[in-house]
């Protein structure tokens, strides 16, 4: 007690001391001699902020001395020319006040500084604002690496904090919200919001709101939520009230969340009024079904697809959407009824499409008398890629390229990139850079393209090619460099690989893929190599950390494996798109528990828009058994997916009402309403088989739930498409290779998967996914050594892009071996 009571006394001693000499010194201005005015104004410069409230006094004076040089003093402070700022800085400070654009300027600023002006930046930003000039957060971020630099150099100051909040009263605030549930501050942001009653505005509201329903305070939450109508539809949704949503004359106005008629359907669904819905949707037909309006239709397509009405979206297609039609025909798979289309139609059109869906079963000869039916200059758009990829099977790839070399004036330019995806889908990127759309050496541009994927290229031609992928109208971009440098990998050019290594590594973005690469085939040392040079990026910023901490790991370096690791644990996360892409990376390494991690972060929130990120909070839901947040997150991904988009086609559409259907598949598991929930799943197996991962999804949630019986049952239906092209066409590698892959995802009929996953092989043995797939079920029936020796021809095969995940899959099959 003692001791405090003589520290208490201390500081009170030591601030009258410091008030006494701020005084004499303000007296001091108004002194006889000009050097004594001088000093006592450098020192109540040298004294702030603590002489600020002396000096404002000062400034009203009747002594003109004293009035004067303490208005230049405060002049100074109020401007940020702080004691111990450099000459640079002080110039810097001036053109600052000068500016017209000051955001640009700070952002220029903070890069130029490499961060290190960051306290003198934050102080000019304050002082703006009590000018009412806005500096936009926005515009400094803009460069892809400010807040990763920030957390770096700054994360536990009070500058860290200013401009995370900052950020989030401009309107953006996923990162901010994401920081105070890291550091659990939500009782200390709803105080800091309370001393400060002057910052107000709509994004403020929004900002407390978000606060006060972190801390449970539902009461003050909801009356901030007056005017706030995405808040308003969030927790319409939470609270599964859909009734109350399309009561909601703010929400159901076209120009509000969800005024489209498709939204409006899909809460009428969701409401659970059978005869509310079934009407609306006849409404919705009657209305919208029977115009040949694309507007009209194509939104009808999409809300009918969406809510699991096939049949009746299927009427429309046909009527009015051909395109469309032929698609949901695929979905289905029944070639009959594709090859009845193809006799109603009789046209070019139709015809291809047929031809397609029989090169898809290895009917070859069948195929070929389609084709024959076909005029190329009747093609367009997806009719065009139905053709090209039936020739691709029915001639041959060389074939097929020379024959569109020959008619590259009767297809319509802008059609052209459908010749990409059926002739060289892993290289459509680099084939559009190459080839253009431009009719000036088109015919040769293509002969090279050729070449190139059929890796036929000699040294002469392989200069061309590179030249004229790398150089657009006398420029190189990054993106280019990378084709380059990709198509060197795949070619197994090695001279070219290091020729262009140097000016691949320029960018900061290459460098981090060349890391993951490295890092993949287990060069850690050169891994780390690289990635030290790069430039720390927001939209990297965690893939980066992970790269280097499972580096050290791999080379014994515990003590910088355990530091990385908190640094990246600890950084809260500031763009959707960043997850999105490290969540695919932990994937592929197999980093299941970090997965887990990163989507809780992002749990209970209604500002993730990303439909990526919203796919893998629905899977993750599920995982942990909340039906309700998975329910949540498939209402969300519908409305950001659908908002304004026409053009969803059918496999799209469906896999929105298939977000809704493992949902309820789900709940019906956890209710033990077994028999249930295999009902809802066998009816979607007879609509479409064709998404399989929710087919296998099925099997094992059954099997994991101890429904071993049904698990099976389900699985041997399920399996019974694939037997049925197979029937159609013993010699159909992709049915073998789904069979093969489906069974090994299901842990089941492994000894058939081998037999039938080899035979693939036999019948392609240069298709890398086929490789993979038999990897996969020797793996999973324990033989790691060959599963590693095919992994590796797999790797060998794939293009640079998909490269990651193949690789990744060895690395973990090498682990067992170790």
């Amino acid at each position: 007690m003692l001791k405090f009571v003589l520290t208490t006394l201390f500081i009170l001693s030591t601030v009258l001391q410091a008030d006494s000499k701020i005084d004499k010194l303000v007296e001091q201005l108004g002194a006889e001699t000009y050097k004594e005015r001088k000093v006592a104004e450098m020192e109540l410069w040298k004294l702030l902020p603590d002489s600020e409230s002396a000096l404002r006094k000062a400034a009203n004076s009747d002594d003109p001395e004293i009035n004067i040089r303490a208005k230049r003093v405060l002049d100074k402070f109020e401007k940020g020319l702080l004691p111990g700022i450099s000459e640079e800085v002080k110039a810097k400070i001036d053109t600052f006040w000068s500016s017209p654009k000051k955001s640009i300027f700070i952002r220029d600023w903070i890069y130029s500084s490499e961060f290190k002006d960051i306290p003198t930046i934050v102080t000019l930003m304050k002082l703006a604002e009590r000018r009412s000039e806005t500096i936009w957060v926005r515009d400094l971020t803009s460069h892809r690496n400010f807040f990763s630099n920030l957390y770096l150099n700054y994360r536990e100051t009070a500058y860290y904090e200013y401009f995370i909040r900052k950020y989030a009263e401009q309107g953006l605030k996923g990162i901010y919200l994401n920081w105070v549930k890291k550091n659990d501050r939500a009782e200390k942001e709803i105080a800091y919001y309370a001393k400060h009653p002057d910052k107000k505005s709509e994004n403020i509201k929004s900002i407390q709101q978000s606060l006060y329903r972190m801390t449970g305070n539902k009461e003050e939450a909801d009356k901030l939520m007056e005017g706030d109508f995405k808040a308003q539809l969030s927790q319409l949704i939470k609270s599964k009230e859909y009734g109350k949503i399309l009561e909601n004359k703010n929400l159901i106005q076209s120009n509000h969340a969800i005024g489209e008629e498709k939204f409006k359907l899909l809460f009428k669904r969701l409401s659970g009024d059978s005869e509310k819905y079934k009407l609306a949707k006849q409404v919705m037909i009657d209305e919208y079904g029977s115009v040949v309006n694309k507007t009209f239709h194509l939104n009808t397509l999409h809300a009918l697809m969406a809510n699991g009405e096939i049949k009746e979206a299927e009427a429309i297609a046909k009527k009015l959407v051909p395109l469309w039609y032929t698609r949901i025909l695929s979905l289905k798979g029944d070639i009959k009824e594709i090859i009845k289309f193809g006799n109603e139609g009789n046209n070019s059109r139709s015809a291809s499409y047929v031809a397609y869906e029989l090169s898809r079963l290895f009917k070859k000869e069948d195929c070929i008398k389609w084709l024959e039916k076909v005029k190329l200059q009747d093609l367009d758009d997806r009719w065009l890629y139905y053709f090209a990829k039936a020739s691709v099977y029915a001639y041959g790839l060389e074939a097929s390229f020379d024959f569109f070399v020959d008619n590259i004036e009767s297809i319509q330019s802008n059609s052209r990139y459908q010749l990409y995806y059926a002739l060289c889908p892993a290289f459509s990127s680099l084939a559009s850079y190459l080839v253009g759309y431009k009719n000036t050496e088109i015919r040769e541009n293509f002969s090279l393209l050729k070449k190139f994927v059929l890796k036929t290229l000699n040294e002469e031609e392989l200069k061309e090619f590179y030249t004229k992928v790398s150089f657009n109208n006398g420029r190189v971009s990054e993106t280019k460099v990378r084709l380059i440098f990709d198509a060197a990998l795949y070619l197994g050019d090695e001279k070219k690989l290091k020729d262009h290594r140097e000016e691949y590594l320029k960018y900061d973005r290459n460098k981090i893929r060349e890391g993951k690469r490295l890092f993949l085939n287990e060069e850690y040392q050169d891994a780390l190599d690289v990635l030290e040079t790069v430039k720390v990026t927001d939209l990297e910023f965690k893939s980066i950390l992970y790269l280097k901490a499972h580096s050290f790991k791999q080379l014994g370096k515990t003590e910088e494996f355990s530091k990385t690791m908190k640094l990246l644990k600890d950084s809260p996360t500031w763009t959707l798109e960043l997850n999105y892409r490290f969540i695919e990376f932990l994937k592929d390494v197999g980093d299941k528990e970090f997965v887990a991690y990163i989507l809780d972060q992002f749990q209970y929130s209604s500002s993730v828009t990303n439909s990526k990120i919203l796919e893998q909070l629905i899977d993750h839901n599920i995982t942990k058994g909340d039906a309700d947040q998975a329910q949540f997150y498939s209402i969300h991904y519908y409305l950001n997916r659908s908002k304004n988009s026409l053009y969803l086609y059918p496999s799209f559409a469906l896999r929105l009402y298939l977000n809704f259907l493992r949902v309820d598949f789900a709940k019906k598991i956890k209710e033990k309403k077994v028999k249930e929930a295999v009902s809802v799943a066998e009816d979607f197996m007879a609509v479409s088989p064709y998404f399989y991962d929710f087919h296998v999804y099925v099997v094992n949630c059954l099997e994991e739930k101890n429904y071993k019986k049904e698990s099976a049952e389900y699985f041997k239906k399920y399996m019974k498409y694939y037997e049925s092209l197979l029937d159609q066409s013993p010699v159909n590698s992709t049915a073998m290779n789904d069979w093969a892959w489906s069974a090994a995802l299901c842990n089941k009929s492994l000894d058939k998967a081998e037999k039938l996953a080899r035979n693939a092989v036999k019948l392609a043995p240069g298709n890398a996914n086929l490789l993979d797939t038999l990897a996969e079920v020797l793996f999973r029936k324990g033989d790691s050594e060959e599963a590693v020796k095919v992994q590796t021809k797999a790797c060998e095969l794939v293009p640079p892009d998909d490269y990651s995940a193949f690789r990744a899959k060895l690395s973990r099959f090498k682990g067992t071996l170790k």
